[in-house]
């Protein structure tokens, strides 16, 4: 279904869509308060050069250049999913354009499933919430993301910063690049000195993946915010 449907569908949906959360009060509204919708502080997408390091990928997740902007509506992200490498996913998001589709689900349906919902403020995320009688969740680890586009942009930040290991894709494999943002033999990475035809050092990428508590996080910035990190494997 074309976006264009579901976006329009999204008139309804923030006033007869019903979302509730489930098992915590942290996405609901002050009770009482009066609802503005206001066009959000913070330009979430742009267009960037990519990054040759990880801390040049710093400077683009951190000033926002996803090349996709993240548009109200109701996303789904696959689980359970096996890839072709031998990787088997504990969780794997990828874009699916879903409101219509999942307004007509069945329980059952959706909970092959991970779920967020992008408010129409343009900035709030809700997970784990009951709507039409039926209830959408997401992975316990999705909570360090927090409930606007904003935190989810500062959880992928965090995990840059504190990974073991980081990598970046060069079109058909990933590649080692420094962790270390400091200059001397610190930033060294003796990956390009043993194998310097994979290294691809001045080599610029949208696409790296990040070791972070025993997980890859793959960030892709060709996508929107809101589909990131796209995929979350150990």
């Amino acid at each position: 279904m074309k976006f264009k449907t579901a976006f329009h569908l999204l008139v309804a949906a923030t006033i007869a869509f019903g979302v509730t959360s489930c098992g915590s009060d942290k996405n609901e509204a002050n009770s009482g308060s009066t609802t503005v919708v206001n066009t959000p502080s913070v330009v979430t997408s742009g267009t960037g050069n990519g990054a040759r390091t990880a801390s040049e990928f710093y400077t683009e997740v951190s000033n926002y250049m996803f090349e996709q902007s993240s548009e109200p509506g109701l996303y789904s992200f696959p689980r359970n999913v096996t890839s072709g490498g031998g990787f088997d996913f504990d969780f794997c998001w990828g874009y699916e354009d879903c409101m219509q589709d999942q307004i007509d689900r069945s329980q059952s349906q959706v909970n092959n499933y991970y779920w967020r919902f992008l408010d129409s403020d343009g900035q709030t995320v809700y997970r784990n919430f009951t709507s039409n009688g039926i209830t959408y969740a997401a992975p316990d680890s999705d909570d360090q993301f927090g409930n606007t586009l904003s935190s989810l942009r500062d959880g992928l930040l965090r995990i840059i910063s504190n990974a073991s290991r980081a990598e970046k894709s060069n079109g058909y494999s990933f590649v080692s690049v420094s962790t270390s943002s400091s200059s001397g033999t610190s930033n060294i990475d003796l990956n390009c000195y043993y194998y310097p035809q994979a290294c691809n050092n001045n080599t610029y990428s949208k696409h790296f993946r990040f070791r972070y508590n025993n997980y890859w996080y793959e960030i892709d910035l060709t996508k929107s915010l809101i589909n990131n990190p796209v995929r979350v494997y150990r």
